[in-house]
């Protein structure tokens, strides 16, 4: 099985945008993007289809502080990544 990942997350310390890619490998899954706050709050969550996304999410509803960004696919989550908002 190939790997599930988000194959990069930048700028990272962000400031006004980020940009996520995603690489699903050959079986274009369908899976779900989640933007958490240190808390654990669920700020965000965006789904996706194919082998390949890649998504801009802009940070302006977002205050400066550490985030977790993490993929899920079949209910599984496959990756996490930490991001920075830094405004």
């Amino acid at each position: 099985m190939d790997a599930q990942t988000m194959t990069s997350v930048y700028p990272n310390p962000a400031n006004d945008y980020f940009v996520i890619k995603i690489d699903l490998g050959k079986t274009g899954d369908q899976g779900i993007l989640t933007l958490r706050d240190g808390t654990g709050r669920l700020i965000r969550s965006h789904p996706f289809y194919g082998q390949q996304d890649q998504l801009v999410w802009s940070t302006s509803d977002l205050k400066s502080g550490l985030y977790f960004l993490s993929l899920t696919i079949s209910g599984k989550q496959s990756d996490c990544v930490k991001i920075t908002v830094a405004k």
